[in-house]
C-alpha cells in the first residue's frame, strides 16, 4: 500500500495545489451525496443505537489483523 501512495504522490505533485484540494472536494462530495442516496446515516445510527459490540470486535481483528499481514505481504505488493 505505501508503494501505491509514493508513487501516486510523485504523479500529483506537479499539479497546482487548488486543482489538488477541488479534486479532493469534489470526491468528498460525491461520495457524501451517495452515502446519503443509500441512507447510510439511518443505517448507521440504527447501528449505533444497537450497541453492537461484536460487530465493533470485528472491524478491531480486521485492522489489526490488516497492521499484522501488511509487512508480510510487501513482497507480493
Amino acid at each position: 500500500m505505501f508503494y501505491l501512495g509514493e508513487t501516486f504522490a510523485q504523479t500529483i505533485s506537479n499539479i497546482p495545489l487548488c486543482m489538488q484540494v477541488l479534486a479532493i472536494l469534489a470526491c468528498l462530495i460525491l461520495c457524501v451525496l451517495y452515502a446519503k442516496k443509500r441512507g447510510v446515516y439511518v443505517t448507521a445510527a440504527r447501528l449505533g443505537r444497537s450497541f453492537r459490540l461484536d460487530l465493533l470486535a470485528a472491524i478491531a481483528v480486521g485492522a489489526w489483523s490488516n497492521e499484522l499481514a501488511s509487512p508480510l505481504l510487501e513482497f507480493a505488493h
